[in-house]
């Protein structure tokens, strides 16, 4: 395992290798990140990942504790038995 590796590892963690490096990034730093190397429309979002991770984390860590009520369906789909292989 990584040395440098954070020791509560239930956040996001992002791992990249280029030119004899490594580089490990966490939390909101990380998903921003993710964004950035996407690029298109998710880099509108992605170019916070140059902020100072003490402005970002507070609301990664909001948005994580209630990510079940803002992102989850409301509503349960029943189960299309057709589907299912026998």
């Amino acid at each position: 395992m990584e040395k440098n590796l954070p020791k509560d590892l239930s956040s996001l963690i992002l791992l990249e290798e280029g030119r004899g490096r490594k580089k490990i990034t966490v939390s909101a730093k990380a998903v921003l990140k993710i964004f950035w190397i996407l690029g298109g429309r998710y880099r509108l979002v992605g170019w916070m990942y140059y902020l100072p991770a003490f402005l970002l984390d507070p609301w990664y860590r909001l948005v994580a504790k209630y990510r079940y009520r803002l992102f989850a369906s409301k509503k349960l789909k029943p189960l299309d038995e057709s589907r299912l292989l026998p």
